[in-house]
């Protein structure tokens, strides 16, 4: 669903692969996730894995780059598929085990032409309120 400030979209990744430290990988099978997008906080994504409810917030920059080239650092890594298929994996970095994603490229498109419908990308701090983010910072972090 695409709204004119919202997006929440299911998208299966048909193949996972779960690699507990310390033990083998695992095929994990298909899992499906939802990205949500809201125009209040234009630079994040929100993956959350269905089953578990598991959210990871990453950059719309990182998942629009992971596309065409390799891209991240830290808990999150994004990357075209080397040999040409039509995929887009996600790396999630936890602190007991690492989750790859293999997402349909044409899942991942639709998800960041409906991003870019609700926010152009270049537009995204036009959004953000930053009288109110600055008086955040100022009260240390309390309610402004």
């Amino acid at each position: 669903m695409i709204t004119r400030n919202r997006m929440r979209l299911p998208i299966l990744a048909p193949q996972a692969v779960v690699c507990p430290k310390g033990e083998p990988a695992r095929d994990a099978g298909a899992m499906s996730a939802l990205v949500t997008y809201d125009a209040r906080d234009p630079f994040a994504v929100t993956l959350t894995l269905t089953t578990s409810g598991v959210e990871w917030v990453l950059a719309r920059e990182l998942l629009a780059d992971g596309v065409n080239a390799g891209t991240g650092e830290g808990d999150v890594y994004v990357c075209p598929d080397i040999h040409g298929e039509a995929v887009i994996w996600v790396t999630l970095h936890g602190e007991t085990s690492t989750l790859i994603l293999g997402f349909s490229r044409s899942d991942i498109e639709h998800a960041l032409d409906g991003m870019e419908r609700i926010v152009p990308e270049g537009s995204e701090s036009d959004r953000i309120d930053w009288s109110r983010e600055f008086g955040w910072i100022v009260s240390g972090g309390e309610a402004a």
